[in-house]
Parts: structure tokens; C-alpha cells; sequence
């Protein structure tokens, strides 16, 4: 059992570089910690599979989500998973043999407290379980060379018998024969093992998608109210392990960690709709114009410039001021309509034009045109105030 640190590339002002912990997704979660198991293939099927059958219920994506902040619960999830994978005859952990080559040349040697071990060299020994196997009758040597293997298949569970000298023989065997029959296994993933079948990367890719995946929510110091979108994600390559997610950081500590580039969308409010949806409409458009360079630079294996991560940033809810841009977080405030106070005593009838003279606004034809004018004008700024992207591979944004 490992855990998993993620630091967070995040479009947050003011908080761009940050550690995650379990609260930003599920608010209340008091762990710190994400736990998994690297060297053990994880799905998303198979984790609700093994779910179904311990709590005797479908499970919700949060419950999956759960799994990985509790110790007790991915050992749970792990075990129902290696029981039904060896149930299936489909292991999730490495065969101990796949092939008549990989016992060629080795050999098998009896323990004092009756245990067989086969060792092959430049390969770590692999302990054969009791009750699966039957040494013959005459094999009162400690040990012998595999020199010949029978087996009709290579599959969990499946026969196969093992000896010094050669099986497809005539009968009766050697005085000297010394075979074995037993079941074949399992063994145990090493990292390295692990790390060659891309076992760790995958199952980084899976933890990030249930956590920062487009049906999920970031949440603002684990504070429901402050509850963002996210617009997308992305797992960065590791820089001190090259071709790899991850680096291992403390590995007397078991601390695997990786790093994630996420986007967040603007918080919605109650109020001033029409102006939210235009201030997530640029910054979607920036978020790809970011997204379109950083590509670039990647794919001509140039540095990618750090001006881009500034690009699309959401409001930090936390902080006040009088800029319009704080009043998208106030969802919980109601606007208040102030109504001026009643005069005292009448009020006085507005003052007629004299007869014979003009209002100081003009004849009416006069005013009549300033008055389309001026709806003609106000239904042009309308009109475009709606914010588009033009020419991304160029950059070129305008409001």
C-alpha cells in the first residue's frame, strides 16, 4: 500500500501552486492521504465490482472516490479483486509461469519445514505453495536441476510437473529421476515491474480522472458555496523520472507523487447571469489559446513559456474589494433594492411648458431621432458585448 501526493498547477489567483487534499473534492473528508496499490492493475469496473459485493449494493461514484482516502477500504476493494480475478482464472497479479522457458534451467529446492522453492538465476526465488504440490515418492534429494516440464497449459491454477530428466521419455523413469507436480501461481509485482507495464501510470490516470473528471466539483478550501467546474485536466509528465507520471520522492516512506495541471471554470452565480456566462466564454478561450501553446512547445520540445498559467485565471472567492469581479462569489448575498425616502408633506405636480414655447429638448422630430438613435446604439453594444475568439493559433482575443 502507497500513497499519492498531487500538487496542483491551478488557474486560481493567488493560488496557483498548490497541494491538494481529499476535502477539495468530497468537503468533510478529514483524511490527507490517497491511498493505492501500484503494482495492481485498477479499474473503474473492477473497483465497483468488488464494491457491490461488500456492501451488497450498486455503488455511487463518490463511494469509489472514498476508496482511495481510506487505508481500510482499498485493502477491502484490493483482496475482493484478487478473489474474483483467480476465480476467473485471469490473475491481476503476474503467473509464476507462462511458459516451459521461464522453469528451464532453474531449480527446485526443498525447505527444512517442507516448502518448495524454485530459483532461477538473475531472478528472485518463487515459493511454491504447500498442498499444491506432490514430490514422487523416491525424491529424497533436497534439490534437483529443471530439466524437463509438462503441462498441457499455462493458466492460474493449472498442472504442471517439473523433473531432471526427460518426461517424454520411455517408462520407467531413472533411479535418478526426481520430479515435482504442483499448481501454478502467482507472484508479486515489483515496482520496476510495475513501472515497465505502465501499471503506475495507469493507475495515477484513473485516480485523477474520478477527481478532476468534467462531472466533478473543485471546492474552494473543502467550502460547498465555493464550489468550481472544472473546464479540464491534464497529468504532467514527470521531469526526474523521464517517460513516467510520477516521481518517488521518499520511497523508505512509500510516497509516490504527481502533478496536475487543472482548469477551473468560473463559480455561476444567482445574479448577473448574462455576465458570467460571458466571462466563462473568454476564459474558455483562453484556456484553449493556453492549451494550443503549450502543445506547441511541447511538441517542438521547446520550454513552455510561464505566462501561459496566468491565462484564464478564476477570481479567489475570499477576496473583497470593490471590483465587479468579486460579485460573481457572493451567491449567497441577495441584492438589496434601496428605495429613496417619501418626502415629507404633497408633492408637487411636475412644471407644465408654457404655451407658445419649446421644451428645452428640441422639436419633436428632433427628439424622435435622438431616441432611435439612441436605441439603435444601445442594441449595437448589446449585441456586442458577446465575447468570441478569433484566430487561436494566432492568439488573437477580442471582447
Amino acid at each position: 500500500m502507497k500513497t499519492l501526493q498531487i500538487k496542483l498547477f491551478i488557474n486560481l489567483r493567488n493560488h496557483q501552486d498548490i497541494a491538494y487534499a481529499p476535502y477539495m473534492t468530497l468537503p468533510g473528508q478529514t483524511t490527507k492521504d490517497i491511498y493505492f496499490m501500484p503494482t495492481i492493475p485498477m479499474t473503474i469496473t473492477s473497483i465497483s465490482n468488488a464494491l457491490e459485493v461488500i456492501n451488497k449494493a450498486a455503488p455511487r461514484r463518490d463511494d469509489i472516490i472514498k476508496v482511495f482516502f481510506s487505508k481500510a477500504d482499498m485493502l477491502n476493494v484490493l483482496n475482493q479483486m484478487v478473489k474474483d480475478a483467480q476465480k476467473s482464472g485471469t490473475p491481476l497479479v503476474p503467473l509464476q509461469f507462462e511458459r516451459k522457458s521461464d522453469l528451464i534451467g532453474g531449480k527446485v529446492t526443498r525447505t527444512p519445514d517442507g516448502k518448495f522453492i524454485f530459483r532461477k538465476p538473475n531472478t528472485l526465488p518463487v515459493l511454491l505453495k504447500d498442498g499444491d504440490m506432490r514430490p514422487s515418492p523416491d525424491g529424497a534429494s533436497s534439490s534437483f536441476d529443471v530439466n524437463s516440464v509438462r503441462a498441457s497449459r499455462f493458466r492460474y491454477g493449472s498442472t504442471i510437473i517439473v523433473s531432471n530428466v526427460d518426461l517424454a521419455g520411455p517408462l520407467p523413469l531413472p533411479a535418478n529421476a526426481r520430479t515435482l507436480s504442483f499448481k501454478n501461481g502467482v507472484k508479486a509485482n515489483t515496482i520496476d515491474d510495475a513501472s515497465r507495464k505502465n501499471i503506475i501510470d495507469n493507475n495515477i490516470k484513473l485516480i485523477a480522472s474520478l477527481l478532476f473528471g468534467p462531472d466533478q466539483k473543485f471546492y474552494y478550501k473543502g467550502l460547498p458555496k465555493f464550489g468550481y467546474g472544472i473546464y479540464s485536466y491534464s497529468v504532467e509528465p514527470s521531469r526526474g523520472n523521464p517517460g513516467k507520471l510520477w516521481d518517488a520522492p521518499d520511497p523508505t516512506k512509500g510516497v509516490f507523487a504527481a502533478t496536475v495541471r487543472l482548469r477551473l471554470a468560473p463559480i455561476k452565480s444567482k445574479s448577473d447571469t448574462k455576465e458570467t456566462q460571458q466571462k466563462q466564454s473568454l476564459q474558455g478561450c483562453q484556456l484553449r489559446k493556453a492549451d494550443i501553446i503549450r502543445d506547441f512547445h511541447i511538441l517542438m520540445n521547446k520550454a513552455v513559456p510561464e505566462h501561459i498559467d496566468s491565462l484564464g485565471l478564476v477570481d479567489d472567492p475570499e477576496e473583497k474589494g470593490t471590483s465587479s469581479r468579486t460579485r460573481q462569489f457572493e451567491v449567497a448575498e441577495q441584492r438589496r433594492v434601496q428605495t429613496a425616502p417619501a418626502a415629507a408633506g404633497p408633492v408637487a405636480p411636475p412644471a407644465r411648458p408654457v404655451a407658445g414655447l419649446q421644451s428645452t429638448g428640441g422639436s419633436r422630430s428632433a427628439r424622435r431621432r435622438r431616441r432611435t438613435a439612441t436605441r439603435k446604439n444601445r442594441a449595437y453594444k448589446e449585441s456586442s458585448r458577446g465575447m468570441s475568439c478569433v484566430n487561436l493559433s494566432g492568439a488573437t482575443l477580442r471582447q
